[in-house]
């Protein structure tokens, strides 16, 4: 039998004690007992406190300030980092360019993001209807008039184009759908760039913005759902008519 023959059986990597660092103090971060802006103890107190070197502790403190979960300053220590919305988007929009780039694992396709977008888009509009106060509509009027304005000018159509429905997302003043939806903005964008260039498609889409902006103007969920959802099934057929992949 030759070597090539031979089935040699994956091993996996048991946890080293710095994983170990730093699954625990993940864990104490999401059980509340470390909140954002607490300070920890020195790495000699944790090396203590976990019985294990100092080396182990800051590489474990190293790793955690990578994920974005410690702020780590020289002659200051290490606090529980404050992730606000900017911060969080940008973390979620990394992780989808790099997947699309193929550097994270498969590749995402089209098909991912669009599947998303549709679960995502269709509650949040559903939602806007219920919650949307005056300003966010008047935002939204402003948006759909300046892309009407712009409808031959496919770079800035495309950006009012997603301009638009991020603004249905934060007209649901839940914080949370801005961040998802800014998370896969650049392959949106990337898309409106194509699909805004085939014929008829500036003057469709201003059609179907206006139809969802009318049901979320007059407060109707079902009907700012059902609107959202004919107008990203209508999106997905162009793109499919496009032979288009991202």
């Amino acid at each position: 039998m030759t070597d090539e023959a031979v089935q040699f059986p994956t091993l996996e990597r048991a946890p080293t004690l710095s994983d170990r660092v730093t699954d625990s103090v993940l864990q104490m971060i999401s059980s509340n007992a470390l909140k954002p802006g607490d300070r920890l103890p020195s790495e000699r107190d944790l090396g203590v406190r976990f019985g294990v070197s100092r080396t182990v502790v800051r590489e474990a403190l190293r790793s955690l300030a990578a994920k974005g979960v410690l702020d780590v300053r020289s002659g200051s220590g290490a606090v529980v980092a404050r992730v606000g919305v900017d911060t969080a988007s940008q973390t979620l929009r990394l992780f989808v360019q790099g997947s699309r780039a193929g550097t994270d694992g498969d590749l995402l396709r089209y098909e991912q993001i669009n599947d998303v977008r549709e679960m995502l888009e269709t509650r949040v509009a559903r939602i806007a209807a219920r919650e949307a106060q005056a300003a966010h509509l008047d935002r939204l009027r402003d948006l759909h008039a300046q892309m009407e304005a712009a409808k031959d000018d496919v770079e800035l159509a495309s950006s009012l184009d997603v301009a638009f429905h991020r603004q249905i997302a934060v007209a649901t003043r839940n914080p949370l759908f801005v961040v998802m939806l800014d998370s896969i903005e650049p392959a949106l964008l990337e898309i409106r760039r194509k699909t805004l260039g085939s014929p008829d498609r500036p003057d469709k889409a201003l059609r179907a913005h206006a139809l969802i902006l009318e049901r979320i103007v007059a407060a109707d969920p079902e009907g700012a759902e059902r609107a959202m959802n004919e107008h990203l099934a209508d999106s997905r057929a162009v793109w499919a008519a496009l032979g288009g992949a991202v």
